[in-house]
């Protein structure tokens, strides 16, 4: 998963929040978690279970040659796909979390789960955390909005 922008979303009592599969260029930005068991799981699948496919000649570079990346379209698009090859292919790198509030962790909580990615390669920045009782303008969320997200 690489490219996505997830931004100003709510999510309300739910085990996790987001789930952001490695990648690249992904951008969480101004997200709520309220009342979720976490956050935020950010792994590094291209590196651990899913590592196989990464390997030269196998499904990741098969793929991304199905698309004739190194030629207009695609790399006008998106050059930094000319040099994926040595620049860590399969490592995620160049994400961003960023204006998030965590409303609500239960103490000693962790609000973010990094399993085989490395927190050096995911910029980090001006996050809240709160607590719901305390900071409730923080963590307010109106029921309407909460039920689009839902009925969605």
């Amino acid at each position: 998963m690489s490219g996505y922008d997830v931004i100003n979303n709510t999510v309300l009592d739910s085990d996790t929040a987001i789930l952001l599969g490695g990648g690249r260029h992904n951008k969480l930005i101004g997200n709520k978690s309220i009342r979720t068991q976490l956050p935020l799981s950010f792994d590094a699948r291209g590196l651990t279970w899913d590592a196989a496919s990464c390997k030269p000649g196998n499904e990741f570079e098969a793929e991304l040659a199905s698309y004739d990346y190194m030629k207009p379209p695609w790399s006008s698009r998106y050059p930094e796909l000319a040099g994926i090859f040595e620049d860590r292919p399969c490592t995620p790198t160049h994400n961003v979390v960023s204006d998030m509030v965590f409303c609500g962790l239960e103490q000693g909580s962790s609000w973010i789960e990094t399993p085989g990615a490395d927190m050096a390669r995911l910029l980090v920045w001006d996050n809240r955390f709160a607590n719901i009782s305390e900071d409730e303008s923080m963590c307010k969320v109106s029921l309407r909005l909460a039920l689009t997200v839902v009925a969605r």
